[in-house]
């Protein structure tokens, strides 16, 4: 074959190539452009603002009402509760004798400062003046009673040592403990809040400690500070 054939050979298979090329790549464009013709566009509109404004008004309407429903039958059980205790308060009274009554609705116990002074310094004798009930009774009973020195020296030389040998021990002025046959009276001073309570918490969980309560009041004033007073009950 001589060159010039070969060559129009070549040029022939190449414009071939070339045609069926751009028929194939004309058919894609073409397949393309339908697909997307034919895709139709999402658009959702949006929805009425008034027409959910209504709804949401009537969801709170409803709402309203039912939590006025609510609180109507919370009063109607309320007047019925109170309607009940007054009716057990009545039958309670009235299996009462006249004479425990008034002894229920007695005073508290008292007591004024010119009585505990003799037996208190400042600022503790106001503290012991202005309180009333348990400890006025238990101060009172701390007067009256006889030492029973055995007890007495024994537990009054436990709360020392424990008050000495507290972590805390630096932040207490322990002014003074003295018990008797079945009351200990503990007063002293503190140089911070609290203080006090957590050693006399701690002192709670002692196995010495055989008491069945106590009463801690605390105060603080310009000349004296911080300062706590406390008297506990002994276990009979």
């Amino acid at each position: 074959m001589s060159l010039i054939k070969v060559i129009v050979v070549v040029v022939i298979f190449t414009l071939i190539s070339f045609w069926a090329g751009m028929q194939v790549n004309g058919s894609v464009i073409i397949e393309k452009n339908t697909a997307i013709e034919s895709t139709p566009l999402s658009y959702e509109p949006e929805k009425n603002s008034v027409a959910v404004y209504q709804s949401n008004k009537s969801d709170n309407d409803k709402l309203i009402q039912d939590l006025k429903i609510k609180l109507k039958n919370l009063e109607r059980n309320y007047e019925e509760l109170v309607t009940r205790l007054d009716v057990k308060e009545n039958d309670y009274l009235s299996n009462i004798e006249p004479e425990k009554i008034e002894e229920s609705i007695q005073p508290r116990s008292s007591i004024t400062l010119a009585e505990v002074e003799p037996y208190l310094p400042e600022p503790f004798a106001n503290t012991v003046s202005e309180s009333k009930g348990t400890v006025v009774d238990l101060f009172k009973k701390l007067q009256a009673e006889e030492v029973d020195y055995d007890w007495a020296v024994e537990m009054e030389q436990k709360i020392k040592d424990y008050f000495v040998t507290h972590d805390l021990a630096g932040e207490v002025n322990l002014q003074s403990v003295n018990c008797k046959k079945t009351i200990c009276e503990i007063r002293g001073f503190e140089k911070s809040n609290n203080v006090v309570g957590v050693i006399i918490s701690g002192m709670h969980t002692q196995v010495w400690w055989n008491f069945n309560g106590s009463h801690t009041s605390t105060g603080s004033n310009e000349k004296d500070g911080l300062f706590f007073y406390m008297l506990a009950s002994r276990k009979v």
